[in-house]
């Protein structure tokens, strides 16, 4: 079998394990001649500790970065959303359907992205969180949807507004299944394209989550009670137990920081080596969890 290394930037807070964390000020612009910041997280503050998740968002925008086509096949059903009944449950698909809403807007299906913002909506309504996809928001997504980055802004500003609120009034385990659940959503897309190009780039890819995922169990001990967060928890150990057979490495850099933009860069590296019968494990474990989920 062989085995291939590789050394990446932490650009992503999720990454780090050291304490090291980026922070950006944050502006949103009403006109649709906006940009994405790919490398922006989702932070949560919880018992003094800050877990910074990569937001679905950023995710899709990777994956298109990549050359894996688009396929519908991957979408989970829209119209399928009235059957989850449970808060857990309607947390976990309000954050699968923001990955599929941006998984569509990166490949430029504004009628695909408009179901799946619409789907959003209809959720947040019924978590009574429905003010962070309030008429404004609506009206800009429909005046942009064929701008691409402007779709994709407003879809992570949704995110950061419905995990403000729920942090704000002691929901810390609402606002982590729907992070969880967009982050499921981008992991089942990512396997799904590593098994159909098995190339070292996307390896390396599905490989760096190994830290994000660490985070989100952690997590979950912190936040979850009762038996569904329990399960979760559980399962999401069988793939971290395969995760710590890829033997990696972390190489402490100084963060650099711009005054001007309250932006820190982060310059350690980490590596990985990995080889493809253990990345094919992983991502089969990642695609029958999104399904067990979504059944």
């Amino acid at each position: 079998m062989s085995i291939s290394k590789y050394y990446i930037p932490f650009v992503f807070l999720a990454l780090l394990s050291c304490g090291e964390f980026e922070e950006k000020s944050s502006s949103m612009d009403d006109t649709p001649e906006v940009s994405v910041d790919q490398n922006q997280n989702i932070n949560i503050e919880l018992e003094n500790t800050i877990f910074s998740i990569p937001s679905p968002v950023q995710i899709a925008m990777e994956l298109s970065d990549s050359n894996s086509s688009f396929s519908s096949a991957l979408l989970h059903d829209a119209d399928q959303y009235e059957k989850y009944s449970s808060s857990f449950d309607k947390a976990m698909m309000l954050g699968i359907y923001g990955t599929d809403l941006a998984y569509c807007s990166v490949n430029e299906l504004s009628g695909k992205s408009i179901t799946y913002f619409s789907t959003m909506k209809k959720l947040a309504d019924k978590l009574n969180i429905g003010f962070a996809i309030n008429e404004s928001l609506v009206e800009r997504f429909s005046a942009n949807i064929d701008d691409r980055d402007s779709v994709l802004v407003m879809a992570s500003e949704a995110y950061v507004k419905i995990d403000e609120y729920l942090k704000e009034n002691d929901n810390q385990d609402i606002a982590t299944m729907v992070l969880m659940g967009g982050w499921i959503e981008s992991m089942y897309i990512q396997s799904t394209a590593l098994q159909s190009d098995t190339s070292e780039v996307n390896q390396l890819k599905l490989a760096h989550h190994k830290y994000a995922l660490n985070h989100f169990i952690t997590l979950l001990e912190k936040v979850g009670t009762g038996d569904r967060y329990w399960e979760l928890q559980s399962m999401l150990g069988d793939v971290k137990k395969l995760y710590n057979e890829i033997p990696t490495t972390y190489e402490f850099k100084p963060s650099t920081t711009e005054a001007t933009t309250q932006t820190t860069q982060i310059n350690s590296t980490s590596s990985f080596d990995t080889d493809y019968g253990t990345m094919l494990e992983i991502s089969n474990e990642f695609i029958n969890l999104r399904n067990y989920y979504t059944k």
